[in-house]
């Protein structure tokens, strides 16, 4: 599908797709599908330039492949150790609680899309397992974008896009998938439209490693923090871009009851600095820390259980539960 006029896509050949209708042409370079408008580039430049920036600073990436194939596993010594701490509790999670559930319901590879894949670390590891994976994100470097996909052993395609304004056809994928990304989006429920809009009936979509608050105080005040803290290191607030950066379980709510899924969230065990973290938490003037959990969402049951179940005005159902992998 164009993410310009939305006609049809022809393939030209291997490394060309062509729109009929508004006659845009796409390429894949690199291994790479160019799939951003150039508009929407525009917009999102200022954003990628200083998100580089800090990344660079921070020091991700690296030269080896072999550091790749091991994500989300890295070295005691490793500058983000601490990151990658989480992420991994949050794969592990996601493996036991959704993918193998998944695997052993459909007995076939299936389907997924990666939305905000980063260096394709995600991608890799399922792609492994057997599965047939679309990783999409907006930067396309070796080290720390979609370029990285040349470590990797494991084949995935690769498609440069905004994932509020997918490329693809819908109803195509069983799984759907925002990697620490959506937090990123100017509008959560957009960008959880678009990604079920791609999804089969019985597909699945997971939010990971997005940070959750209780409430939109504690949330409001980590941005803060964190914009005084850039301009301080790096004489830029990082608020080029407006997105929403944070989520709540009141906002997770609202969407799913406007968009008519249920939804589910699998808290993966606390590590002992999160822990340490969420007792400091409770003394006078100190906020709430994220939550990183494992947020599942499907299209709404007529019935279905939970620890909390709620309705919205149509009628559709909302389940909120909680589960500690």
């Amino acid at each position: 599908m164009c993410p310009v006029c939305r006609g049809p896509l022809m393939l030209h050949t291997d490394t060309l797709l062509h729109c009929r209708i508004c006659d845009q042409g796409y390429e894949r370079s690199a291994g790479i599908w160019r799939m951003l408008p150039a508009d929407r580039e525009a917009v999102y430049a200022p954003f990628l330039d200083q998100y580089e920036i800090v990344r660079r600073h921070e020091n991700w990436g690296r030269d080896d492949s072999g550091y790749y194939r091991a994500l989300p596993v890295v070295s005691r010594d490793d500058p983000n150790g601490s990151i990658w701490q989480v992420r991994l509790r949050t794969f592990q999670t996601l493996l036991r609680r959704v993918l193998v559930p998944l695997e052993t319901r459909s007995r076939a590879p299936l389907h997924a899309i990666e939305l905000g894949s980063g260096n394709g670390w995600l991608a890799h590891r399922l792609t492994r397992r057997g599965h047939l994976v679309t990783a999409v994100d907006l930067r396309t470097g070796e080290r720390d974008g979609l370029g990285a996909h040349v470590h990797y052993e494991a084949r995935f395609t690769s498609v440069q896009a905004d994932y509020v304004r997918l490329p693809l056809a819908g109803a195509q994928f069983d799984l759907a998938i925002f990697n620490a990304s959506l937090h990123y989006a100017e509008d959560c429920e957009v960008a959880i439209r678009e990604a079920v809009r791609v999804l089969r009936p019985a597909g699945r979509l997971v939010i990971l490693d997005s940070p959750v608050y209780k409430n939109d105080e504690d949330g409001r005040r980590m941005v803060r923090e964190r914009e005084l803290a850039f301009l301080s290191r790096y004489g830029f607030a990082a608020n080029t871009f407006t997105s929403e950066h944070f989520l709540t379980t009141q906002r997770l709510t609202d969407m799913a009851a406007a968009i008519g899924l249920s939804w589910r969230m699998l808290r993966p065990r606390p590590g002992f600095k999160t822990t340490l973290r969420a007792a400091v938490a409770v003394l006078p003037g100190r906020r709430r820390p994220a939550r990183f959990p494992v947020i599942t969402m499907e299209r709404a049951p007529d019935a279905a259980g939970g620890r909390t179940l709620s309705r919205s005005p149509d009628g559709s159902a909302t389940i909120l539960s909680e589960d500690v992998a």
